[in-house]
């Protein structure tokens, strides 16, 4: 098999391609990022290109399966820059696509996220993958999300031979990726939340790596949630971590956090707990951090 990987410069990718090299059914590993990754193996080819420019057609020819990590980079940008992060995100990933399967490429795995779910919804149950998407009113990088989840319900109908997979993952925790969550942790600061204060979730890099791995099987498509088995309040967390972190108000916790919008948090303000049954039923999918406590410890 092969596979390219974009977004390969990225902190997620640092845990995903040693499994990726790591296994025998993967003959080789393209890397695609704008910026140049450390990784050094016989079965591993950086190419420095564009999502946009015109040889990624020709590197696209004889791939099996691509994995899309270029959202990831494109996390929290400085607010300034939103809307050209935003044009940035949906240009990339539809030409990608559009020219993978054109090139006959049999397997897409997307990388999403939980933040596309409407999280005003009754917040007792868990979120399955077929409950409504939202995006929060104040966050252009979810709204950028949410908008390639709308693009690619279209997509998916007009290539029903292909196999996509949507993993939407939570709150992503580990030591090469700095999700918003991770940042308000380690900055000991919180955006002020209303009691009963809301539940939520995270799941390691680790995890979501090998959830990545496993897609690229091709025995199953649709949209997967990833997440711990359990779920907190933020400031449980918090004192999971062994943090003391202090709540104020969001427009302070957005200054004291570059490159993060303050309406981002909107998407703390709700409870997100997901049903991740499906990924382990069917993709097979065993977390080896199975608790927010268990992730935290291996930040």
């Amino acid at each position: 098999m092969k596979v390219l990987v974009t977004g390969s410069a990225s902190g997620l990718a640092q845990a995903l391609l040693p499994r990726l090299l790591d296994d025998p059914q993967i003959e080789l590993v393209l890397g695609v990022d704008r910026e140049e990754c450390h990784v050094e193996h016989e079965r591993f080819v950086q190419v420095l290109v564009d999502l946009r420019s015109s040889p990624l057609r020709r590197v696209l020819q004889g791939v099996d399966a691509v994995i899309h990590l270029g959202a990831a980079g494109y996390a929290e940008p400085d607010p300034g820059d939103s809307e050209r992060a935003l044009a940035d995100m949906l240009g990339d990933t539809r030409n990608l696509y559009t020219l993978a399967a054109a090139a006959g490429v049999r397997c897409i795995v997307h990388l999403s996220s939980a933040l596309v779910y409407d999280t005003r919804r009754d917040g007792r149950r868990r979120i399955r993958e077929d409950s409504p998407r939202r995006a929060p009113d104040q966050c252009a990088v979810i709204h950028a999300l949410q908008a390639l989840e709308d693009w690619l319900d279209e997509f998916e109908t007009q290539h029903p031979d292909l196999c996509l997979v949507r993993l939407r993952p939570h709150w992503i925790i580990g030591p090469n990726t700095a999700s918003l969550l991770k940042r308000l942790l380690a900055a000991r600061i919180y955006p002020r939340q209303q009691d009963p204060q809301p539940l939520l979730q995270c799941v390691h890099e680790d995890d979501v790596a090998e959830a990545l791995r496993l897609a690229l099987a091709g025995k199953v498509s649709g949209a997967m949630n990833l997440a711990c088995s359990d779920a907190v309040p933020l400031k449980r967390m918090a004192r999971l971590a062994h943090w003391i972190t202090f709540p104020a108000p969001a427009p302070l916790v957005a200054r004291r956090l570059e490159r993060t919008e303050a309406g981002c948090f909107d998407a703390l303000r709700q409870p997100l707990v997901l049903d991740s049954r499906r990924a382990r039923k069917q993709l097979g999918w065993r977390p080896q951090h199975d608790s927010v406590r268990a992730v935290l410890k291996h930040r």
